[in-house]
């Protein structure tokens, strides 16, 4: 949206992703905690960047730095073999409560 209001001087559109931003940092925790999983934190990153440097938002980048310190902190860094990605994903689907499991 950042860029689309950068592109065609859209302020409607701005002002839409501002408010989307602004009330998403009220989901967070006080310690950043977004309980975002690492594809989702990549999306979030590339937003607020989006934001920061396209529309010039002031919040984005210590929103930024905010979910980025909890990301550093509590995001797995392991690399994890493609073969055992179904099987993590099904564990992953099976705690969170969507999935009928064994």
């Amino acid at each position: 949206m950042a860029r689309c209001y950068w592109a065609a001087d859209d302020t409607a559109m701005r002002d839409k992703a501002a408010y989307l931003m602004t009330e998403w940092a009220k989901t967070l925790g006080p310690d950043g905690s977004s309980k975002l999983g690492h594809y989702t934190y990549e999306k979030m990153v590339c937003g607020l960047v989006d934001m920061h440097k396209y529309a010039a938002h002031p919040d984005a980048i210590p929103l930024l730095e905010g979910i980025t310190d909890w990301a550093i902190k509590n995001l797995n860094r392991d690399r994890i073999p493609a073969q055992n990605l179904e099987v993590k994903w099904t564990d992953f689907v099976c705690r969170v409560g969507r999935a009928a499991c064994r």
